[in-house]
């Protein structure tokens, strides 16, 4: 499943300061994690949840095994960044 995730421009994570493996000409590593929503796995936003976390670098995530939706999410256990999305920067989130 190909979704999103915001990262600080350093590619850390917002809330636990994870340092992502970030893509370079190509997918980055995967990254494992169990999943339990809001406490631990790895968690990526569906195109509906991107106003609501809005941040400074975005990325598009593939998702694999199997992942638990939520309200305002998606948890899975397994993931890698495939790109950044550079048609979102500064500009483009100030005009938001």
């Amino acid at each position: 499943m190909i979704a999103y995730k915001f990262l600080r421009p350093d590619g850390t994570s917002v809330f636990t300061r994870f340092t992502w493996p970030l893509p370079d000409d190509g997918p980055g590593p995967w990254v494992d994690a169990g999943v339990e929503p809001c406490r631990s796995g790895i968690h990526a936003c569906r195109r509906s949840d991107l106003p609501l976390w809005l941040g400074r670098s975005l990325y598009e995530i593939e998702l694999e095994g199997e992942g638990r939706e939520a309200a305002t999410k998606i948890v899975a256990p397994r993931d890698r960044l495939l790109r950044r999305i550079d048609a979102w920067d500064e500009s483009t989130r100030d005009e938001y």
